[in-house]
């Protein structure tokens, strides 16, 4: 075989689901199963940013928001949780891994069964998912519509604490 041919044997793709197996287990830390129900309330101040997406279907664009080091520095400076997963991800026992529970609870609501991924959750400590929808079209979308929809603190004009 030349150095340019892939190797299709079970051999050469072996360590891909080690691998998945571990992004599961490190991304089902953060998110926990759903609470009560999803509900406005007030804004949470510490959300874990759960993004749903067809790893199959990724577009650049999605990409992009993926990989970005602009939002993954704002997320972490503002005690923001990040988790990205696939709808078809599945544990070693073959069911969903915990960290979709909130998106399998949120998707139930008659209202969002119709909304196609990518999607974004914003996911309270609890479990409990407080807004959900598609996807921002770019990482600085994304960042603005965390920073709309959370109590962050250290943003709020002096004097309004």
């Amino acid at each position: 075989m030349s150095r340019n041919q892939r190797s299709d044997s079970p051999s050469s793709v072996t360590w891909i689901l080690p691998l998945l197996v571990l992004g599961l287990l490190l991304a089902s830390r953060g998110c926990q199963s759903p609470g009560p129900g999803p509900g406005p309330g007030p804004k949470p101040s510490q959300v874990c940013l759960l993004i749903v997406e067809e790893s199959q279907q990724r577009t650049p664009e999605t990409a992009e928001i993926l990989v970005s080091s602009e939002l993954r520095t704002w997320l972490s400076q503002h005690k923001h949780l990040l988790r990205i997963v696939d709808p078809d991800a599945v544990d070693s026992s073959g069911n969903p891994p915990s960290v979709l529970d909130p998106y399998l609870a949120w998707r139930s609501a008659e209202a969002n069964r119709s909304v196609t991924l990518p999607v974004s959750l914003l996911v309270r400590s609890d479990g409990s998912v407080y807004l959900g929808g598609p996807l921002p079209g770019s990482a600085a979308a994304v960042i603005d519509w965390v920073r709309a929809n959370t109590a962050d603190q250290a943003e709020q004009p002096r004097g309004s604490r």
